[in-house]
C-alpha cells in the first residue's frame, strides 16, 4: 500500500473532490478534478482483499451517489498510517480539514469520513457512530520488510510461519506472507522474502496481479516462483495491477450474483409450473369422468318416480350397462333438479376436458423450456452468456413493455394467425376489457341487437389490418357468448375500439359509431391462450 500511495502521489497532488458514488456496500468511487482540468476517479474497496487505484479516464460512473462532506475540498496528502494497513487521505477546504480513512484490515475493511478525528460518516465497515472518536490503531513498532536483516530473513524463512511474518512485519499482508512461506524449502522462502524486502524500499518494484482460489490480488513484486497459483500477470505500475485485479474480481462477483438471482427466479418459475401441472392433471382426471355424470343423469331422468325427495343417495339401474349405479344427490333439490345438475356437470366436464388437455400441453412445453433455460444459465461462462436471464435485460424489458404479452381480463384465446382474442365474462369485465385494457386501434366485436360478451382482438400494428380469418373467428366467439348462441347465423358488429363509447344505464352498455357487420355461426374453435 505504501508503494501504491507513493506511486499515486503525483496524480493525486492538488486534486479536488467533486462527487462520490457507492458502487456497492464498502466500495466508494471518489471523482477528482486535477489541476490540469480533466476528471479522474479514485476507487477505494478495502473489503474482500482490498483495492485502491486511480483512473485518469474513468468513463461513466455507476452506482448510488453519496454525500461525503469533502466536495470541493483539495486533496492535501495521501499516506499510510504508521505501520498498519490503513490509508489516510487528507483534504483541505476553506481553512478546515477532513479525512477519508480506508481500513484494509478485517474481512469487511472500512471507509470513514473524519473531521478533527471524529466520525462524520461511515461509508462501509464496522458501525462507528457519528461523532464518535475514531480509534486509531496503535503503533506496534513493527519493522518494514525493507529493514529486515539477513538474519531476520533467514529466521522467518526457516520458520515458514505466515502469521508471525504478518504480525512482526509492517505493511505485510496475509497473502504476501503466505506466498513467501509457501511451497519449496527455506532457501526459496528466503529468496522470496528478499525480493519483497527490496520492493518495500522501492528498489525492485515489478508489479504483478496473481489469480488464486478464484480471486485476483495485486502485489508490488513477483514472489510466486514455485508457489501454486492459477495465473500471474505483469504490469507497468502497481496502480494498473490493482485496477486489473479489482475489475476482474468485480466481473466474477457480478457473474456469481447474476447467476444466483437468475437461478432463484428460474427455480421459482419451475416450482410454479410444476404446481400448475399437478393441478391440471388432477382436473384432467376429474373431467375424464364426464361420461359418468351423463350416465348418472340419464339413470335419474328415467327413474324420477323411484327417488324419494330429500334423499342423499339413490341406487338406480344403469341405462348403459347391466346392474345398478350409485348416485349422490343434493337433498335440498328435487330429483329432476338433481338430474339437471348432473347433466350440467357433464357438459362442463366435457368442455373442460379438451381445454385442460390443451393447457396441459402448453404448461409441459413451458416447463421443459424453463428447465432447459436453467441448465444453460448454470453453464454460462460470462455475463454476456448470462444476459438473457439477467433481471432487466433488454430482451426481458421489451417483453414487459409489449402490450400483447399483458394478461388482461376475461377469457383469452389465440387465433389461427396467432393474434390474442379476449372475451368478457360479465358486465363489469366487459367494461374493464373495453375501456381499461383495449387500445384505440384494437378491434371490438359484439353480437348485434343481443346481450353478450365484449370481444377484443389485440392488434399488434395499428397500420396493418387484422386478417379476415381472425375477424371471423372472433365474431364466432362473440356469437357463441351471446343471447343468440342458439341461432343458426348471428350478425356481429366489428369496429375499432376508439369508436366505442359508454352509454347511460347498467355497466357494460355501450354505443358505437360505424363499423362492419359479419354473419357467422356461434362456435368456438380457438385454442385457449397460455
Amino acid at each position: 500500500m505504501k508503494i501504491l500511495l507513493a506511486e499515486l502521489g503525483p496524480a493525486l497532488a492538488g486534486a479536488t473532490a467533486s462527487s462520490a458514488y457507492r458502487l456497492r456496500p464498502g466500495v466508494i468511487v471518489l471523482e477528482l478534478k486535477t489541476r490540469d482540468g480533466p476528471r479522474g476517479a479514485l476507487t477505494l474497496a478495502p473489503g474482500d482483499g482490498g483495492a485502491t487505484f486511480y483512473d485518469a479516464d474513468p468513463g461513466k460512473r455507476r452506482g448510488e451517489r453519496v454525500r461525503t462532506g469533502l466536495e470541493d475540498a483539495e486533496l492535501a496528502a495521501a499516506a499510510q498510517w504508521r505501520d498498519d494497513r490503513l490509508a489516510v487521505f487528507d483534504f483541505a477546504a476553506g481553512g478546515g480539514r477532513g479525512r477519508l480513512v480506508a481500513e484494509f484490515f478485517g474481512r469487511a475493511g472500512g471507509l470513514f469520513i473524519l473531521e478533527d478525528d471524529a466520525v462524520v460518516a461511515a461509508l462501509g465497515g464496522r458501525p462507528l457512530a457519528k461523532g464518535e472518536k475514531y480509534p486509531w490503531p496503535p503503533d506496534r513498532r513493527r519493522a518494514p520488510a525493507g529493514g529486515f536483516s539477513a538474519g531476520d530473513i533467514a529466521a522467518y524463512a526457516a520458520a515458514r510461519d505466515a502469521r508471525a511474518l504478518t504480525r512482526d512485519g509492517a505493511f505485510m499482508s496475509p497473502g504476501a506472507a503466505r506466498a513467501i512461506g509457501g511451497d519449496g524449502d527455506a532457501e526459496a522462502a528466503t529468496r522470496r522474502l528478499g525480493v519483497f524486502a527490496r520492493a518495500a524500499t522501492g528498489d525492485d518494484v515489478r508489479p504483478v496481479a496473481v489469480s488464486a482460489d478464484g480471486a485476483w490480488r495485486p502485489f508490488p513484486c513477483d514472489i510466486f516462483d514455485g508457489v501454486r497459483v492459477d495465473d500471474v500477470r505483469l504490469f507497468e505500475s502497481t496502480n494498473a495491477a490493482a485496477a486489473f485485479a479489482f475489475r476482474e474480481n468485480e466481473g466474477v462477483r457480478e457473474l456469481a450474483l447474476g447467476r444466483r438471482n437468475a437461478e432463484r427466479r428460474l427455480l421459482a418459475k419451475v416450482k410454479r409450473l410444476e404446481r400448475q401441472l399437478k393441478a391440471l392433471e388432477r382436473r384432467r382426471d376429474e373431467y375424464a369422468k364426464y361420461d359418468d355424470y351423463r350416465r348418472m343423469g340419464e339413470a335419474l331422468k328415467y327413474n324420477l318416480a323411484a327417488v324419494r325427495k330429500g334423499a342423499t343417495t339413490a341406487k338406480l339401474p344403469d341405462p348403459y350397462g347391466a346392474g345398478d349405479i350409485e348416485i349422490e344427490l343434493r337433498p335440498e333439490l328435487s330429483p329432476a333438479a338433481n338430474a339437471g345438475r348432473l347433466f350440467k356437470r357433464y357438459k362442463k366436464a366435457k368442455r373442460g376436458a379438451a381445454a385442460v388437455v390443451t393447457r396441459l400441453k402448453v404448461v409441459e412445453e413451458e416447463l421443459a423450456r424453463v428447465r432447459d433455460d436453467l441448465e444453460r444459465m448454470r453453464a454460462a461462462a460470462d455475463l454476456a452468456e448470462l444476459e438473457p436471464w439477467l433481471e432487466g435485460s433488454k430482451e426481458r424489458e421489451r417483453s414487459k413493455r409489449e402490450p400483447a404479452a399483458k394478461a388482461g381480463p376475461g377469457r383469452r384465446f389465440v387465433s389461427s394467425e396467432g393474434l390474442l382474442v379476449f372475451v368478457g365474462r360479465s358486465a363489469a369485465e366487459n367494461d374493464e376489457l373495453t375501456f381499461k385494457y383495449a387500445r384505440p386501434h384494437d378491434l371490438w366485436l359484439h353480437a348485434q341487437q343481443a346481450h353478450g360478451s365484449h370481444v377484443i382482438v389485440r392488434r399488434p400494428d395499428k397500420n396493418k389490418a387484422v386478417p379476415r380469418r381472425t375477424v371471423e373467428e372472433a365474431a364466432e366467439l362473440a356469437a357463441l357468448y351471446s343471447s343468440d348462441k342458439h341461432a343458426g347465423v348471428v350478425p356481429v358488429v366489428v369496429v375499432e375500439r376508439r369508436h366505442v363509447r359508454r352509454a347511460k344505464g347498467p355497466t357494460g352498455r355501450v354505443t358505437y359509431r360505424g363499423g362492419d357487420v359479419v354473419f357467422v355461426e356461434p362456435r368456438g374453435n380457438l385454442k385457449p391462450a397460455p
